[in-house]
């Protein structure tokens, strides 16, 4: 069985640093890239927590703007970005594992 997740990022146009024809669209820009996970067993912790880096490392890569120079609106908007895509991810694969482990995390960390 084939097992993977797509990482979805959508940015939104509307950011001040965008070129000026990004800030006259209406959709947002969607990046996505597959995560597999097929070698994985993502019902035990070792696979969930391996599975998870993956997902976070994807989810940061479609969240990235070209040229990003760490304006303060872009990083809170890159970090949202990320968060939304993690979100997505975990609860896409369909783990008690990884969704156990992921709250673990969001309540440690406060993300």
């Amino acid at each position: 069985m084939k097992k993977s997740a797509i990482i979805s990022g959508a940015f939104i146009a509307s950011l001040s640093l965008l070129a000026p024809q990004l800030a006259m669209a209406e959709e947002p820009i969607v990046q996505s890239i597959k995560v597999s996970y097929a070698d994985l067993n993502a019902s035990n912790p070792a696979g969930a927590k391996l599975l998870y880096a993956r997902i976070r490392w994807a989810a940061r890569k479609v969240c990235t703007l070209d040229g990003e120079v760490g304006h303060v609106a872009q990083s809170r908007e890159r970090a949202r970005c990320v968060q939304r895509a993690v979100d997505q991810a975990v609860m896409t694969v369909n783990s008690p594992v990884l969704v156990a482990m992921y709250r673990g995390k969001k309540s440690q960390t406060g993300i």
